[in-house]
């Protein structure tokens, strides 16, 4: 009966070992299939063919919905053509599945230039504090947040005026 239950054990961690093996050969095509399209996406956009890469974008995504590159360039793509919810969303996606630090502070950093566009200066206040604590070292971050400062400053100086009037 011991030997039994140990052969039963031995097999049962082969059989699982070789699945695991399997689902991580699986993986590792649908993620090279998503760098793969991203990269020709990456070319389309170089020649500005917006439609196409986003269109290459798009399936990078649907192939593997986490891939912080995909989200990070199709919304950097966005925001060149003017598009800033399309943008905003994209970068938020980007964070949300960002695998570290660099990752992280690009997306913010974008996120921050976003809300500046659409002129939500204490929102961008907070995109870029949020890049600066990914990376604290970014003077282009450090700047941005300063401009946002000074505008919001402006915004509710020019709110108190109204009020006045």
């Amino acid at each position: 009966m011991k030997n039994l239950i140990t052969y039963i054990f031995v097999f049962v961690s082969i059989f699982s070992f070789a699945q695991e093996e399997e689902n991580i050969k699986k993986l590792n095509k649908i993620k090279q299939t998503a760098n793969n399209l991203i990269y020709n996406a990456n070319d389309l956009v170089s020649e500005d063919d917006f439609v196409l890469a986003e269109m290459e974008y798009r399936k990078a995504l649907s192939t593997q919905p986490t891939n912080t590159a995909g989200a990070y360039n199709l919304g950097h793509s966005y925001y060149k053509k003017g598009k800033f919810d399309e943008a905003l969303y994209r970068n938020q996606q980007a964070v949300k599945n960002a695998t570290n630090k660099t990752e992280k502070h690009r997306a913010y950093h974008n996120i921050g230039n976003i809300l500046m566009q659409n002129k939500k200066c204490r929102e961008a206040i907070d995109a870029y504090k949020n890049a600066l604590r990914s990376d604290p070292t970014d003077d282009e971050t450090r700047y941005n947040l300063a401009i946002a400062q000074k505008e919001l400053k402006k915004q509710k100086d020019k709110e108190k005026k109204d009020n006045k009037d």
